[in-house]
């Protein structure tokens, strides 16, 4: 299964976390022999910006992930506190990838956060 993996992956911190479950789930998801694809929105955000600040590049880490779900085509997103991605872009992911051929099932959404949960119940 293709799992695209969007959630905040701490680059900036050039490996000095101590705990990270966002890599713990990664790392579960490619030793169950999933092809996964990480999307940290935080970190585009914040690289996207003038002069590094996050908030001024939302939309286009928006624009990022959904240039990542065009190319990368997934089965299952799993977004998980991302707070940078708005209901549009979710509702935009959903309207791109339609059924594939044979493919009896939708691409699927996994919230890891409620607030989010609730966000993507009402998009939907």
């Amino acid at each position: 299964m293709r799992v695209l993996h969007v959630a905040y992956q701490q680059l900036r911190r050039y490996g000095k976390t101590r705990v990270s479950w966002v890599q713990k789930l990664t790392s579960g998801l490619i030793k169950n022999d999933h092809f996964v694809s990480v999307f940290s929105d935080r970190d585009v955000a914040a690289f996207e910006a003038p002069l590094g600040i996050r908030d001024l590049g939302k939309k286009k880490a928006n624009r990022r992930l959904l240039e990542t779900v065009a190319a990368f085509g997934p089965d299952l997103v799993i977004a998980g506190h991302c707070d940078m991605i708005t209901n549009e872009t979710l509702h935009e992911i959903r309207r791109m990838q339609p059924r594939k051929r044979g493919q009896t099932y939708e691409m699927m959404f996994f919230c890891l956060h409620t607030y989010f949960w609730a966000r993507l119940t009402r998009v939907m």
